[in-house]
């Protein structure tokens, strides 16, 4: 589910750069969470199936820069009863397998919560800057996509951007 909207948005990717101080603060909708993107991200909502046979809900918001491909997921697992630990090293482990080669990995706290943060480079040259969270039975991913040949100055400014909004 989340690896082939990932290698989708791969595909996408181009070489221009981009613009320096375009960056605005994005809330979603919900208040749950802010990060700031280069643009207005668009949105987007799906449903993946779980492994009872019921569906997951998904929202993603993501912009494609030209270089890079930058994306929040928001994965619903609120109706089940689901490990959070197990459910962020599941999604680790997807975005890993990924990987032709991990360049980081780590545990990693924000605003209160753990996480799982990486950053792998998969077999076209495309780096994957990778955080990972489980709050209020919703899965976190923060996700930016580059051209591995390209400075990661952008890819880290976004997702060391995201934020829990407090309650």
């Amino acid at each position: 589910m989340r690896i082939s909207l990932i290698a989708a948005l791969c595909a996408g990717l181009a070489t221009p750069s981009l613009a320096a101080d375009s960056w605005t603060l994005f809330r979603d909708p919900k208040g749950t969470f802010t990060v700031e993107f280069p643009g207005t991200p668009a949105t987007n909502h799906s449903s993946q199936p779980a492994s009872d046979g019921t569906s997951v809900e998904e929202t993603g918001y993501s912009l494609n820069t030209g270089t890079s491909t930058l994306m929040v997921l928001d994965s619903d697992f609120s109706r089940y009863k689901v490990d959070p630990i197990a459910a962020v090293e599941n999604a680790a482990t997807a975005a890993k397998n990924t990987a032709a080669q991990t360049q980081m990995e780590a545990v990693t706290h924000l605003d209160g919560q753990n996480g799982r943060a990486l950053v792998v480079v998969d077999k076209n040259g495309n780096r994957m800057t990778d955080r990972i969270f489980f709050v209020g039975g919703h899965l976190y991913q923060v996700v930016a996509l580059a051209p591995a040949s390209l400075p990661q100055a952008d890819s880290d400014r976004f997702v060391n951007s995201f934020h829990f909004a407090a309650h």
